[in-house]
């Protein structure tokens, strides 16, 4: 765990139990090999999730939580996580998301390449422009060991980074600030952040060997009417520059490598797959056992 510097890992919370326990666990679990300490802000949760996070600090001497007298919204409990500590690396985490063995270390591996890369998010199933679906039959666990093992580590740059889950450089942030609080609840202020971080002369960038799954639509129900809101505040600022951009990445088209790897020139029996490496992994992680590496070959059959 020396080979990497010290993380703080911010989760909001704002009920939601189920998705909390999960996501929470998970961390728990896939990060044994990057020092962490997660920092829990309880954004006035009902009694039953307070409870339960106080439980867990108590448990863990590397989790701490803030409650949180009355709710301040998704933004502004982001902003009070990143006060907490003073990492050289701040790791946005949201309820939703499942993380994999191993997710931290390679996310701070890629932001560790180029001083210059100062977001990171990892691949997953459901987020914009960065989203590779499950392939039909598999789990995620799979879908990031073939990552793990096959991905050639480019980290391409993208337009923007996806909030939920989103490694920040601190140095960076000192630089242009945090998410502005004009965004309220949430929905564009991680892109209004990337492109300050950009138009600094940052990097905005994607760990394309990291798989997380995300459940996604679970902090809001009202995310149309929000997101338009606040979409109309980012076209104010950004419009013309992130047009600009979003031209050059979809010619570009810097994910197609790793997508490609999914695509099995053979037909794939995902049954076979699942029997004879979903159930196994699933023990193994509930156990704390290390996670085998699943080679491309092991999902395909000729």
């Amino acid at each position: 765990m020396s080979d990497f510097p010290t993380c703080d890992l911010v989760l909001p919370v704002f009920n939601s139990l189920t998705y909390v326990k999960d996501c929470l666990e998970s961390v728990l679990v896939g990060t044994q090999d990057c020092p962490y300490h997660l920092y829990i802000i309880d954004d006035a949760s009902d009694g039953y999730t307070a409870a339960f996070l106080e439980q867990q600090a108590a448990t863990y001497s590397h989790i701490s939580v803030l409650r949180l007298p009355q709710n301040q919204g998704f933004v502004r409990a982001c902003n009070l996580g990143i006060t907490q500590g003073m990492s050289p690396y701040v790791v946005l985490v949201n309820s939703d998301v499942i993380v994999t063995p191993g997710w931290l270390s390679r996310l701070v591996r890629c932001a560790e390449s180029d001083p210059r890369i100062a977001a990171v998010n990892p691949l997953t199933n459901h987020a914009p422009y960065l989203d590779i679906p499950l392939v039909p039959g598999a789990n995620f666990y799979g879908m990031d060991a073939v990552l793990a093992q096959h991905s050639s580590r480019h980290y391409p740059d993208v337009v923007t980074g996806v909030g939920f889950c989103l490694l920040l450089r601190r140095a960076a942030l000192s630089q242009v600030g945090v998410f502005d609080e004009i965004y309220g609840q949430g929905y564009c202020e991680d892109s209004d952040l990337c492109m300050r971080l950009v138009a600094h002369g940052y990097r905005t960038v994607v760990a394309d060997d990291v798989y997380v799954y995300h459940k996604g639509s679970a902090s809001f129900f009202d995310r149309e009417t929000r997101y338009r809101h606040n979409r109309k505040i980012f076209d104010v600022r950004w419009a013309a520059e992130y047009q600009r951009q979003f031209h050059v990445f979809r010619q570009r088209n810097p994910l197609q490598p790793v997508r490609d790897l999914f695509q099995f020139p053979h037909r794939w029996d995902p049954f076979s797959f699942l029997r004879r490496e979903g159930s196994r992994q699933i023990r193994r992680l509930l156990k704390g056992e290390r996670l085998p590496v699943i080679a491309k070959e092991a999902v395909r059959t000729v």
